[in-house]
């Protein structure tokens, strides 16, 4: 009954695409029907959807379904099934700020578990800046990461400690802010 709620109910973004039940899934947070519904229907991975105050509350952005689970810390599981159902979408750039899924789940403090399967497909997002010229490591500093998921970044990119930002500040300062 839950998943034809979420077939017919409304939607908190606008989506792009006349279905938007995996995005009203994962949204709901919903980790079992989002993770089933990717795998039936897996072109619902690809839809980008426009998203209101995705990430400040202010600026619109254009995201996956991927954004979305990252921001809200899925089990791994259904990160994986976004992946194998649309692997382009974890090199994908939300149109807010340019991020990664890696940069949304650093930013929203995901745990170990996510990051390392975000790495494990796209380990090259580690090196990746963001409109702001941010690392996934400065978002990781400034949500007060653990020290597992900061090592976990920093195996991944050894240089990214002393990756400045375009104000000039590396991932410590934005620790220590």
């Amino acid at each position: 009954m839950a998943f034809q709620r979420f077939l017919h109910g409304g939607h908190h973004g606008h989506n792009d695409s006349s279905s938007a039940s995996l995005m009203h899934l994962i949204q709901g947070e919903d980790w079992k029907l989002a993770t089933m519904e990717c795998r039936m229907n897996p072109k619902e991975a690809a839809m980008w959807s426009t998203q209101p105050g995705f990430f400040d509350g202010i600026h619109d952005a254009r995201i996956l379904p991927i954004h979305q689970a990252c921001a809200l810390q899925p089990p791994p599981e259904v990160i994986e099934a976004l992946i194998e159902c649309h692997p382009a979408g974890i090199r994908s750039k939300e149109s807010g700020f340019d991020r990664l899924p890696l940069h949304v789940a650093c930013q929203t403090s995901a745990g170990a578990d996510i990051i390392r399967v975000l790495l494990s497909y796209n380990g090259e997002a580690s090196r990746t800046k963001d409109c702001l010229g941010r690392l996934p490591l400065h978002y990781a500093c400034s949500h007060r990461a653990t020290p597992e998921v900061i090592s976990l970044l920093l195996d991944s990119f050894p240089a990214a400690a002393g990756v400045e930002d375009k104000n000039g500040w590396i991932a410590l300062h934005v620790a220590c802010r």
